[in-house]
């Protein structure tokens, strides 16, 4: 709420007694009340798997919505559902609040090693099923929400910390409008469908460490970098001058 009290005569302020009223002048849709505006097919599955979603995240976006979109699509495409959370490996192009959709909707966590994240700040997705048969690939089609210029100016004043109570406000109702946008649309509307070869990454590995040759902690085998028959990690590794300069991992 965005709740202010108006003064009558603002050229009385110094007086001992004033008039004036209090004013709501916004609220903020719950999330509750933005699931409410979902009212397509299967309507109790979708808000109830939302619900999860955003108790996970700790709140309702745009992306946390898109993300949930992308998953009920995705389990739509699937031929037997109840395969859907043993079977799948996903391949996200981003590090949004949609990876929290997918981990609990589909399964596929950075624990379990079945989600994996290259961030390169685009909504795909290669979804992998682990017979290696049947991939697709999903990519986002933005739909054209009518506030762009505005949104962009609010979200980089918000950026460099130049807004007002007011603009946050009014960002927020941007937002909610977005997702109750996003939640009406159809999966066609907002998915690119395509199908995919790419092999299905490796499952779940055991926790085997070697010890970093130069600053003496333990790093995953699959993560250290054999050099001259040393183990490193990472940023040991980039530390390293090789022939005189420094050798870095891009």
């Amino acid at each position: 709420f965005f709740l202010y009290f108006q003064w009558l005569d603002e050229s009385r302020l110094n007086a001992p007694i004033q008039a004036g009223s209090w004013v709501l002048s916004f609220r903020i849709l719950s999330d509750r009340e933005l699931m409410a505006f979902y009212r397509e097919g299967r309507k109790m599955l979708v808000n109830m798997a939302l619900k999860r979603v955003a108790d996970f995240h700790g709140h309702l976006c745009p992306e946390l919505v898109l993300g949930a979109k992308l998953c009920d699509y995705i389990l739509d495409l699937l031929s037997d559902r109840s395969q859907a959370n043993i079977s799948l490996a996903v391949i996200a192009e981003n590090c949004s609040s949609a990876i929290d959709a997918i981990q609990v909707m589909l399964g596929a966590t950075l624990g379990n090693q079945r989600l994996h994240v290259m961030d390169h700040g685009k909504h795909n997705y290669t979804v992998l099923p682990n017979d290696g048969k049947g991939g697709v690939k999903l990519s986002f089609r933005p739909p054209n929400f009518g506030d762009e210029d505005e949104y962009g100016a609010l979200e980089e004043k918000i950026r460099r910390q130049q807004v007002t109570l007011e603009e946050v406000v009014h960002f927020q109702g941007l937002l909610d409008a977005r997702a109750k946008r996003l939640l009406a649309l159809d999966h066609q509307e907002l998915f690119d469908v395509s199908p995919t070869d790419t092999a299905p990454p490796p499952s779940e590995n055991a926790t085997c460490y070697v010890t970093c040759n130069q600053c003496s902690q333990p790093v995953l085998n699959s993560r250290a970098v054999d050099f001259n028959g040393r183990f490193y990690c990472m940023p040991c590794f980039q530390r390293l001058h090789v022939s005189g300069s420094c050798f870095s991992l891009q």
